[in-house]
């Protein structure tokens, strides 16, 4: 399959945009669908493992600035 130099050249551009968090939005991870989401996939992953060349890090929460 050859590669569209287009479609690169979009995602390219779409993968440097940077993204702008707004410090007003609400904290959901606590809400109950995003529970028995996580429930659901941590079930999951633990019947079915992840690939082998899958690093399973988690990412330190980087603390508010307040400015």
């Amino acid at each position: 399959m050859k590669k569209d130099p287009k479609i690169s050249k979009a995602l390219k551009k779409f993968l440097e945009t940077p993204i702008l968090v707004d410090e007003n939005m609400p904290d959901f991870s606590n809400a109950p669908f995003v529970l028995a989401k996580m429930e659901i996939a941590e079930k999951f992953i633990s019947e079915h493992g992840l690939p082998g060349n899958f690093k399973n890090k988690q990412k330190a929460k980087s603390p508010k600035s307040k400015a």
